[in-house]
């Protein structure tokens, strides 16, 4: 969660007060987005279907409903959330 924070204050929401441009926001929000989805991978390797699953899934799917707004919309961290919710919902 705190990767995740950290893409928030990267993000052009925050750029009057951190200077980040958008490849700063795009890094920080891949890494964020492995991470979470790397804990949710991890809650799928057991027999059963682990408690830190679906914390994840909800991440990620805030998530994407974040970077569906108007005023963070970015496909390219889109793509990637996509692709992590996929994993895991195929995974499942």
């Amino acid at each position: 969660m705190g990767a995740l924070a950290l893409a928030a204050l990267l993000s052009p929401l925050c750029a009057r007060w951190t200077g980040a441009g958008l490849l700063s926001m795009r890094v920080s929000v891949a890494l964020a987005v492995i991470s979470v989805a790397l804990i949710g991978i991890a809650g799928l390797a057991n027999s059963e279907v682990s408690a830190q699953y679906w914390p994840a899934l909800l991440t990620l799917a805030a998530t994407a409903a974040a970077f569906s707004s108007h005023r963070l919309f970015d496909v390219f961290s889109l793509c990637g959330i996509g692709l992590a919710l996929n994993v895991l919902l195929i995974g499942l």
